[in-house]
């Protein structure tokens, strides 16, 4: 058989600009006698461009077209029978990355050579000698769907809904809606989604709160959940089961989904299209811890600016333990001295709960004196 276009890749990688270029034109120019021959290659690369040209795996045999076109390959050139060989350079073969261990492989056949862009054009020819012309890479974009975010921090205790969470993201994943859940825990599901991204757990949780379309909450019980709370103050959504508390937190559908707690009316396609369209005010609910605690001022920050001078015990030498601050491994006896907060952990506020020091002393800060300004005889 004859062909008119040949396009020989001898090896499509799982991951490549290369392999996207081979895709981008076999879909923009599908409707031309093209064939894609290559030696091996990842099947998914290969399915999806046989959804569009035709693709032969290479056995050793002659071929015969019109046009032969490689890209870094020229190993099957001979066996090729065409009235126009050309090369595409999709490298920059002068970047001190890639030169001198990677070179352009060449073929006395090659009549035409294209690079991808006027730069790797140049290099090419400055390397070979050879003329080259530019022939930039096809691309054709579709409109793409927009991205549902969900948030899920919490534990996946039963208690918490970790069935009613896979049981969402079985019926997402059953829609093809485009989504990604990430959930923040010590747990897992016990289904597998690409869609679902495990985080771990974080005290600065609300950054991501406030960059989601929803937060999820399908628990069995809560007492006045933080997650609703934080999210609601936000702006931001939630998808919450149909608990006793909702009321009282102000849950209304102008600001969440309400879903049973046997996920009767779980619509995932209203949870889609409802996204990004929420617009709510939300007020927190006064608290009277003012009235309940004493109204004595603070010291701590005054005790945060406390000193302390203490003396190395042998944990540090019997453990091999540099000390963050010092930057070695303090000897026994050593002295020194450390913050009230750099204290704590010393004192067994760490990992191993180990304790390096003894106090020897503590260190007061300096109070400083107000300067005061004598009036001059006859000034104001």
């Amino acid at each position: 058989m004859k062909y008119s276009n040949v396009y020989y890749q001898e090896y499509l990688v799982a991951i490549g600009g290369v392999e996207t270029f081979m895709y981008e034109l076999a879909r923009k120019y599908c409707d031309r006698d093209l064939t894609i021959i290559y030696s091996g290659g990842d099947p998914e690369q290969i399915k999806r461009l046989k959804k569009y040209v035709r693709c032969i795996k290479y056995n050793g045999e002659i071929i015969e077209c019109d046009k032969a076109f490689f890209n870094y390959s020229v190993k099957i050139i001979d066996n090729i029978k065409a009235k126009e060989y050309i090369q595409i350079v999709h490298a920059d073969f002068l970047d001190k990355s890639l030169y001198p261990k990677y070179k352009p492989m060449l073929s006395d056949k090659v009549q035409t050579y294209y690079g991808v862009s006027k730069n790797n054009a140049k290099s090419f020819e400055k390397l070979t000698g050879r003329k080259i012309g530019v022939a930039y890479n096809p691309i054709t974009i579709d409109p793409q769907p927009r991205l549902l975010r969900l948030i899920a921090p919490q534990r996946l205790t039963s208690e918490k809904g970790g069935n009613r969470l896979e049981y969402l993201v079985k019926e997402l994943d059953k829609s093809g809606l485009f989504y990604q859940l990430e959930i923040f825990s010590n747990d897992k599901l016990t289904i597998n989604s690409p869609n679902v991204i495990y985080r771990e757990p974080t005290l600065d949780i609300r950054r991501h709160i406030a960059n989601s379309d929803y937060l999820v909450l399908l628990s069995d019980t809560e007492g006045f959940c933080y997650g609703l709370y934080e999210a609601l103050n936000m702006g931001v959504p939630v998808i919450c089961t149909n608990l006793p508390i909702l009321n009282e937190m102000g849950v209304t559908k102008d600001n969440g989904i309400v879903v049973e707690f046997d996920m009767s009316n779980l619509d995932v396609n209203e949870i889609y299209d409802k996204a990004g369209k929420f617009k709510f005010e939300y007020e927190p609910k006064k608290d009277i811890w003012g009235e309940l605690l004493t109204k004595e001022k603070s010291t701590y920050k005054e005790e945060l600016n406390m000193k302390y001078k203490v003396e190395a015990l042998k944990a540090y030498e019997e453990f091999n333990i540099t000390d963050n601050e010092l930057g070695y491994v303090p000897k026994e006896g050593e002295t020194f001295t450390v913050t009230k907060q750099r204290l704590d952990v010393l004192l067994g506020e760490n990992k191993d709960h180990r304790v390096y020091v003894k106090v020897l002393e503590e260190i007061k800060p300096k109070e400083t004196k107000k300067k005061t300004t004598t009036k001059k005889k006859g000034g104001k």
